[in-house]
């Protein structure tokens, strides 16, 4: 033999050379010499001696991973490897119930796809894969499998889309569920608290603005859904008035804040207290001894204005 990896042969005999299984543990190609010497001789001249040689090639064995995993949707890169050097390669992926592509089927080392499971569970994708060794006699590799576990993405809703006064806030509302925990979530958009919770609390939102609700498992599979916050009416204004606007000693005036736009919803303050019957009132009654300045400050529960 050319190498100790040769094995199976018969190292000698009298007779034809007997019927044979010859094995090649190495990943290089090898080969037997039988060296045949005639007893019969020709005339007077004896017979000449031939070599009788067997190539024995290696069967190429798979040294890339035999199990891989990706998330539904990704796109998926495989490189088939073998121990045996030149060798050709092909591949073959079935149908499988719940992954929504068609059968595959190639004639490279690579693998390269995009897959797309249309369940809530993870689904086993077998690629049925080919070696062929370079040598004449093109030893293919036992039947391998390399099995693709297909991660289903997280289910996620954003929530229902939603309208709001100018210059208010509001909280919205996601919800997730996924094969593998736990679940992370992450909101994107302008967040004043929650970022990482399913109902976090907006900024103070001036204009319409959509937000992002990302959610990735434990598998590191990642969906995300959108939501939209639409802004209505105008900013918090105050036009106060005093009616009338002079009075003689020991009169009465009107008051009136006048507060428009934000939430709708005001809380008021008036200052200085003196010779007011309210002091929260939207349109209290003054009474002062003396020409005074009164300042109105309205909160809307969002935003604080003064206006005097």
């Amino acid at each position: 033999p050319s190498a100790p990896s040769i094995a199976g042969f018969t190292a000698s005999g009298t007779a034809s050379i007997p019927a044979q299984t010859l094995t090649n543990s190495s990943s290089t190609p090898g080969y037997v010499t039988y060296a045949i010497t005639p007893n019969a001789a020709s005339g007077s001249c004896p017979a000449a001696s031939r070599d009788y040689v067997i190539h024995v090639d290696p069967v190429p064995v798979m040294t890339s991973a035999a199990n891989a995993d990706v998330c539904s949707g990704s796109f998926f890169s495989y490189t088939i490897q073998s121990d045996v050097a030149g060798a050709s390669f092909s591949w073959d992926r079935p149908l499988v119930t719940g992954v929504s592509n068609s059968a595959g089927s190639g004639s490279s080392p690579f693998v390269e796809e995009t897959l797309f499971n249309v369940t809530t569970t993870s689904k086993t994708v077998p690629y049925n894969i080919t070696i062929t060794g370079p040598g004449t006699a093109a030893c293919q590799s036992n039947a391998v499998v390399m099995n693709l576990t297909l991660h289903p993405l997280p289910t996620v809703d954003a929530g229902t889309d939603q309208t709001i006064n100018y210059g208010t806030s509001t909280t919205l509302h996601g919800t997730a569920s996924g094969e593998t925990l736990p679940l992370n979530y992450l909101w994107s958009g302008g967040l004043a608290s929650g970022a990482n919770t399913p109902d976090p609390t907006t900024n103070i939102l001036n204009n319409n603005t959509e937000f992002a609700f990302q959610v990735t498992d434990g598998a590191n599979c990642t969906q995300t859904d959108f939501v939209w916050v639409y802004v209505t009416g105008t900013a918090l204004a105050l036009l106060p008035t005093a009616s009338p606007a002079v009075i003689c000693e020991g009169g009465a005036t009107q008051l009136s804040a006048n507060a428009t736009g934000g939430s709708g919803a005001y809380n008021y303050t008036w200052t200085p207290a003196t010779g007011l019957n309210s002091t929260t009132s939207a349109a209290p009654t003054a009474s002062p001894s003396v020409t005074t300045t009164y300042t109105v400050e309205v909160n809307d529960g969002f935003t604080t204005m003064s206006q005097t």
